[in-house]
């Protein structure tokens, strides 16, 4: 007997996707399609997915045989390898990839190197019977999906309890964007099991066979819980959905959960809701054939709306928070109430400049303006730490000063206009765990995620600058701008006030607070405009090498290919990244728009070394 398996290995793009193994008589009637298997590979042993069982090879030469077979999850639920596979073509990636991404990794103990066949008792039930099987008319079947707009913060709160009240025994999934979430949301749920990237590997492998054996009910994760084995899944909740923590952007395999999810959606049953303050635009019924449908509808919200440039010009300097809402802080305060106020940059202040040069105190490894801090400097683009100099690195001159304001800086002013309250500061370095108890909340959107979701409620919220610290741009940044405002104002009481300090009163996002159909709508037609998602799928392509010019007509040939391939595609020329060289390697980006229905699997045969594509559909 031959075992089809796919190596559990990050292989390069050329190599072959399933590799031919013997079965030892031992293991025959252990190993079927689905089995987790341990196989010799370049020199050592590593974890397998068997995708198909064969009574014979067309290999002249004798195969190696499988070394081991994981008692935990072998084998997988019977949709597993026609999901996984279908998933790597959808990603651009190859099935082994996406496979190391998805398997959690098997430990030593988890493994039987013998199994004899003569003492199995064939006619008592088999682990596959404990899974859910489906038939190849429900593989594929489209699922009514909700978006439920959440206009109030006890929305999301009370959706997710009734989801898992309502399971009736089942299990269900609930995906939100971090682990801070993830452990917040497992003790409102009463305990619920936490899987995330971070846990130790024999926790993420006992938390997988759970999955699959059914022992574990209500799952609370962040992307990677998506890949979990459920034997009798019941209802997926995105909480947050519109969120780019949802994305895998770092490394390739490249992936979206939420596309996971609803595809889980479809190979299980399962119902899938996503909740948010503002729906990502990708996953509306306009980009995907009516497949969702809106639970409700967003409320209108009248913010007060303070002119950066008014308050500037009154106190002929830079200002941190206008005099009207400095008073409205006190008001708040001094009845009893709660504040919150997101200015969205790290730090004390955005960057360092000498006076003498002009020169800014840069990122050593990617060159982007460091970010200061009280005792430290750190960079935004690749969190790397440096402390305070003491002169210019370009003219060593001695006047240095800082630009821009960081919401620490912020953190101390209010600090000390409020000695006596509670305050509490937060950005991605750094949290506090009494958040629940502070009267007031000073951070960066960081803060969304670190606050608990039963105290995420306030009598003033306030926006200390629209749209900074804005990392995403172009199409994506009014979308992610008015998310952070909706988002703010679900977090108010009933009598609560949204406060907005900007240096433009007509900025776009504005009026997804005032009129969100009609902010959706225009969106939705300058996306069609472009063919960005949900108009057309985004395939981003990464190139690095050593060399510039190689990697420069690596790509140009590459463009070449995609016109040839598609060309309906709009195919942009390569771009260098910033900074052009990063760790050693140059860097360049090429963006193509497909229309949907065009199958970007085709670009994995063609991608040189060290080129890996991104495929975005929300």
């Amino acid at each position: 007997m031959i075992a089809k398996v796919v190596p559990a290995v990050r292989l390069p793009v050329k190599a072959s996707e399933t590799y031919d193994y013997s079965i030892p008589t031992s293991f025959v009637s252990a190993i079927k399609q689905g089995s987790v298997v341990v196989i010799p590979f370049a020199g050592r042993e590593i974890a397998g997915l068997v995708i198909s069982v064969l009574e014979k090879t067309e290999h002249a030469k004798p195969l190696k045989e499988i070394v081991g077979v994981c008692q935990g999850l072998s084998p997988m639920p019977s949709y597993v390898v026609e999901l996984w596979t279908k998933l790597s073509r959808a990603f651009a990636t190859t099935l082994p990839r996406f496979v190391w991404a998805a398997l959690p990794t098997i430990p030593s103990r988890a493994i039987s190197t013998v199994i004899p066949s003569e003492a199995r008792d064939l006619n008592a039930p088999t682990p596959t019977q404990r899974f859910l099987t489906l038939d190849k008319t429900t593989l594929g079947a489209r699922n009514d999906a909700n978006f439920i707009f959440i206009n109030s913060s006890l929305d999301t709160l009370k959706i997710v309890k009734d989801a898992v009240a309502s399971a009736s025994g089942r299990q269900v999934l609930i995906l939100v964007p971090t682990v801070d979430e993830a452990t917040a949301w497992s003790k409102v749920t009463g305990g619920a099991t936490i899987y995330h990237s971070s846990l130790p590997t024999g926790a993420k492998y006992n938390i997988a066979c759970a999955a699959a054996s059914n022992t574990a009910k209500t799952f609370i994760g962040t992307k990677i819980a998506a890949f979990l084995p459920f034997s009798d899944l019941s209802q997926i909740v995105i909480v947050n959905a519109g969120s780019s923590s949802h994305l895998q952007e770092d490394q390739d395999p490249r992936y979206d959960a939420r596309v996971i999810a609803e595809e889980l959606s479809h190979a299980t049953g399962a119902a899938l809701s996503a909740l948010d303050s503002l729906p990502p635009l990708g996953m509306t019924p306009a980009g995907s054939e009516g497949r969702w449908q809106f639970a409700n509808q967003p409320k209108p919200v009248e913010p007060v709306i303070h002119d950066l440039h008014d308050a500037a010009k009154a106190a002929k300097a830079r200002v941190l928070l206008s005099d009207q809402l400095t008073d409205a802080i006190d008001k708040t305060i001094s009845a009893g109430g709660r504040v919150l106020v997101v200015l969205n940059r790290r730090g004390v202040s955005t960057a360092l400049v000498c006076r003498d040069c002009g020169a800014m105190v840069n990122c050593g490894a990617c060159g982007t303006a460091l970010t200061v801090h009280q005792d430290r400097m750190s960079c935004p683009s690749c969190d790397r730490l440096y402390p305070l100099p003491d002169n210019c690195p370009k003219c060593n001159g001695l006047d240095l000063k800082t630009i821009g304001s960081g919401s620490k800086t912020l953190f101390e002013a209010l600090k000390k206009r409020h000695p006596l309250a509670v305050i509490a500061h937060v950005d991605r370095d750094s949290w506090q765990s009494d958040l629940d108890a502070a009267q007031i909340v000073v951070g960066t959107t960081a803060v969304f995620a670190s606050l608990p979701p039963t105290h995420k409620q306030f009598d003033l919220v306030a926006d200390a600058l629209l749209g900074a610290g804005q990392m995403r741009s172009g199409i994506w940044s009014t979308e992610s701008s008015a998310r952070v405002l909706r988002t703010l104002a679900s977090f108010l009481t009933p009598i609560g006030r949204l406060h907005i300090q900007t240096f433009d009163r007509s900025a776009p996002a504005l009026a997804s607070l005032f009129d969100p159909a009609a902010f959706i709508a225009k969106e939705l037609e300058e996306r069609a405009t472009f063919a960005y998602p949900p108009a057309g799928t985004l395939i981003t392509i990464y190139g690095a090498g050593t060399d510039e010019e190689s990697l420069w007509k690596q790509a140009t040939g590459l463009t070449e290919i995609v016109k040839t391939h598609l060309p309906l595609a709009k195919c942009q020329t390569p771009t260098w990244s910033r900074p052009k060289k990063f760790r050693g390697k140059f860097r360049l980006t090429i963006t193509i728009k497909v229309p949907h229905g065009q199958d970007p699997h085709f670009l994995v045969q063609y991608l040189p070394t060290g080129f890996s594509a991104e495929v975005r559909r929300i």
